[in-house]
């Protein structure tokens, strides 16, 4: 299976690499190689902003903030630009 990033925390680690794999089929595996880098780009700022730690926030917390970069991720695979990208996060 390969090596899985456990983002933002390892309770919601299936979420990103779920997405990613789910899209195999718009977007190459090269792409999917450069996910996790794009997801490092979101994933501070959520975490100065919010909570992501489903000890503090919820299991809402955790899965929405791993939620708001995989999307991000997915539009930044699929061509879309940075804003399109950061508007995916506030609206997942």
């Amino acid at each position: 299976m390969g090596t899985v990033v456990a983002t933002p925390t390892a309770g919601v680690a299936g979420i990103m690499p779920g997405v990613l794999v789910a899209d195999l089929g718009t977007i190459s595996r090269e792409a999917i190689v450069a996910g996790p880098l794009i997801v490092a780009a979101i994933g501070p700022v959520i975490v100065n902003s919010g909570l992501i730690s489903g000890a503090a926030g919820g299991f809402q917390a955790e899965v929405g903030s791993a939620t708001s970069m995989a999307a991000a991720a997915v539009v930044e695979l699929s061509g879309g630009t940075p804003r399109q990208a950061v508007n995916a996060v506030g609206l997942a």
